[in-house]
């Protein structure tokens, strides 16, 4: 099955995850991407970074929990770029 985030306590595992600042329209294509809201679902939440808090984006999948479902610590994705680097997700999402 594929990883996705759960929005459930005691479920899964804590996540790394990568922050950026985009605009409305990026973040209408990541929502395309995503498939919000009919596949994921989008929600603000609290991010611990460094000594401080930021309120960020997160898509969920809340359909699709499955309670025999092995969960994964690490997953590597192949989407075609292995890179934290914003100009390589920027140049991704200008192909939707």
């Amino acid at each position: 099955g594929l990883p996705y985030m759960v929005e459930q306590k005691g479920i899964g595992y804590n996540v790394d995850v990568d922050i950026f600042k985009v605009s409305d329209a990026t973040l209408s294509k990541l929502d395309i991407l995503e498939g919000h809201p009919t596949w994921y679902i989008r929600k603000q939440i609290p991010i611990f970074t460094e000594g401080r808090i930021v309120t960020c984006w997160l898509y969920f999948n809340p359909k699709e929990i499955h309670a025999d479902s092995q969960m994964h610590k690490t997953y590597l994705q192949n989407v075609g770029f292995r890179s934290s680097k914003w100009e390589d997700v920027e140049s991704l999402l200008n192909e939707i």
